[in-house]
């Protein structure tokens, strides 16, 4: 990947090796090259990083990379391309609609309202469906029941009993004074 100012538009190539190569330790048998050569100044969307990252998501898929191995025009070679990166979007807009993630949408209910731990809210709205199977899924079964209750039960002894018993002990050492408020000399209670 690289980025040129002296660059229009954005050019890619895929190089498509007889041999597997070795280029270092963690890339042992590299069977297509890509280059993307991209404008300095272009969008993010479009800049040689998000290309990159495009290409790697298209060439993850081990089964397309063999059907490409076994291609033997470059007509062919585009086409299979074309169609593997056509049914990813698909797919990925497909998984965005079940989701309810669809970003042509306006939310104008959170436009308006305010920002203030905006994800959290986001993140309690999109779980809320799922909170009561959460918890029932959390008791049922013999081994969860189990690993509730030992969870439970060593978060009271190991952390919330020595929490109130040194608590307990910095009141009497500091005669009740800690935690308060100190103004004009005097602790406030």
């Amino acid at each position: 990947m690289c980025s040129l100012p002296s660059l229009q538009r954005r050019h890619i190539a895929i190089a498509r090796l007889k041999v597997p190569a070795n280029m270092g330790r963690t890339s042992h048998e590299v069977r297509f090259f890509i280059l993307v050569l991209t404008p300095s100044k272009e969008k993010g969307t479009k800049n040689a990083l998000e290309t990159g990252r495009t290409f790697s998501t298209i060439f993850a898929d081990m089964e397309f990379r063999q059907r490409l191995l076994e291609v033997h025009s470059e007509v062919d070679f585009n086409n299979i391309l074309l169609k593997h990166a056509q049914d990813l979007a698909n797919e990925q807009s497909s998984q965005n609609k079940r989701l309810g993630n669809n970003e042509n949408e306006v939310d104008y209910e959170s436009s308006y309202k305010c920002w203030f731990a905006k994800g959290l809210w986001d993140d309690i709205r999109r779980r809320a469906s799922h909170y009561a199977s959460d918890y029932k899924d959390g008791v049922r079964g013999h081994k969860t029941i189990h690993k509730t209750v030992s969870t439970t039960f060593f978060l009271y002894f190991a952390c919330i009993l020595p929490t109130i018993a040194f608590g307990a002990l910095n009141d009497n050492n500091t005669n009740g004074k800690i935690g308060k408020i100190l103004v004009n000399g005097r602790f406030l209670r």
